[in-house]
């Protein structure tokens, strides 16, 4: 079901590791249905893989700036096509992920953009293990959908302003590294004012 919620900061599922937990920010966001919800249950066809979702998923262990423990939180952006790719008939493909990695997933509503784009907003939440392959299922729907095993995926991440000297490094020594051992392409953008993250594009 749509859950209509008032404005205000997002705000992490009190659960992350079950499917149908909810969280709030201004407009409409879509509730992770439970497995249960749906007769067949895993009836969703597997998505090929996708270069892009090393880059997102592993990179950060690589680089050593993974958190010991507790739940993590990633915020990316995907197109109004994707998301219907992504959420399928009757939230089938989100249960299935939600289920299968143990992580909250919710997909603003649509015409719920990110601010200054065209894109809405999913947000994954959970134990960091249950993250990556959350994130990783995520990108490889995303290149499912394009047809073409050779074809790049565009993976957009909103990272904090605070994160984004860990991710350049020094003089960009971190983010050149990652993209030398994922084979992406890695650009974060310009730092605005009256925004609190940078948009993290990595496409591969």
């Amino acid at each position: 079901a749509w859950q209509p919620h008032v404005s205000g900061a997002w705000t992490p599922p009190e659960s992350c590791g079950q499917a149908g937990a909810t969280g709030r920010r201004a407009g409409t966001w879509r509730q992770v249905p439970r497995p249960s919800d749906f007769a067949g249950g895993g009836g969703c066809p597997s998505p090929m893989a996708s270069p892009v979702s090393q880059g997102i998923a592993v990179g950060a262990d690589k680089l050593g700036f993974l958190p010991v423990d507790g739940p993590q939180f990633c915020k990316m952006l995907i197109s109004e096509y994707t998301a219907g790719g992504i959420i399928g008939r009757d939230g089938c493909i989100i249960s299935e992920i939600g289920a299968t990695t143990g992580c909250a997933l919710q997909i603003s509503a649509a015409k719920v953009f990110f601010p200054g784009t065209y894109d809405r907003i999913c947000i994954m939440g959970g134990p960091i293990k249950g993250l990556k392959e959350c994130v990783t299922q995520v990108l490889q729907r995303m290149h499912s959908m394009f047809g073409s095993s050779d074809k790049s995926v565009v993976g957009k991440l909103a990272v904090p302003n605070s994160a984004v000297s860990a991710i350049i490094g020094k003089q960009g020594d971190a983010v050149r590294r990652l993209s030398e051992r994922t084979g992406c392409r890695i650009n974060v953008s310009p730092r605005v004012a009256e925004l609190q993250e940078r948009l993290g594009v990595v496409a591969g």
